[in-house]
């Protein structure tokens, strides 16, 4: 089939899809990659002659309204700042990624688009994951790749992403995510990741707020999987990793 012969159309959306591939595996790995994959996707989206239609179709699922009702309430709130007007606006900025969700909605509820972005985000967390090992047992080196500009890879003990903080909440996700896969496809694979992924975050990463979300996914994955059993099995796992905590992180005097 000829290139000209495939309506526009179905071509801009197999190229958002590829984009937000894109956006999805440098989350953890490239800032300023991951803004470029997403900023043009959602040119492609504004584009689309299914803009208006995709847009009402976001508006009827709650994610959206709720992610617009947090952007305003920010809004309110920073009537009440006493701020300069350049730092609320740099802070308002921070928070426009919620608006975000309105466009991208209809391609992430998609089941066959969800799952290759769920792997997606996998497989570079994973690959992050191997290469925080390497750097923590000092097999390699951190990582400092410069592309072009102002445009950098970095790597190291504490992951990818430009603070260790929002790296640790990834890993979280991840890990989460990972188990639910080893329960659903039984594959061993899944199982080891997940393990070293929750380790990673738990005990390795300095993100207290990671720490704190791994635990909490940790209990709620054994609540959903193991139901009434999970009344033995919490206090064991809280008590382990409490035990091992402390043995290997001993609180300075």
């Amino acid at each position: 089939m000829k290139i000209e012969n495939i309506p526009l159309n179905i071509t801009k959306n197999k190229l958002v899809q590829i984009l937000l591939i894109g956006f999805v595996f440098f989350i953890p790995i490239s800032t300023a990659l991951m803004n470029l994959f997403l900023y043009s996707s959602l040119l492609l989206i504004v584009v689309n002659k299914d803009f208006i239609k995709n847009t009402q179709f976001s508006w009827n699922n709650n994610a959206s309204k709720y992610s617009a009702a947090f952007f305003m309430l920010i809004i309110v709130g920073l009537f009440y700042s006493i701020a300069e007007y350049q730092d609320m606006l740099e802070s308002l900025s921070n928070y426009k990624k919620f608006l975000f969700v309105i466009l991208l909605l209809p391609y992430f509820v998609n089941k066959k688009n969800n799952e290759v972005l769920i792997n997606t985000f996998l497989v570079s967390m994973g690959f992050v994951l191997i290469l925080v090992y390497l750097i923590n047992l000092n097999i390699i080196d951190p990582i400092n790749i410069k592309l072009s500009g102002g445009v950098y890879i970095n790597i190291s003990e504490h992951g990818g992403f430009k603070t260790y903080i929002i790296t640790n909440i990834l890993f979280a996700f991840s890990g989460f995510l990972t188990m639910h896969k080893f329960f659903h496809l039984n594959r061993v694979v899944y199982l080891i990741i997940g393990l070293l992924t929750f380790y990673y975050s738990i005990f390795i990463n300095d993100g207290t707020t990671g720490q704190i979300l791994s635990i909490s996914l940790l209990s709620l994955l054994i609540i959903q999987r193991f139901k009434r059993k999970s009344y033995f099995i919490l206090p064991f796992v809280a008590l382990s990793i409490f035990t091992y905590g402390s043995i290997c992180n001993p609180p300075k005097n």
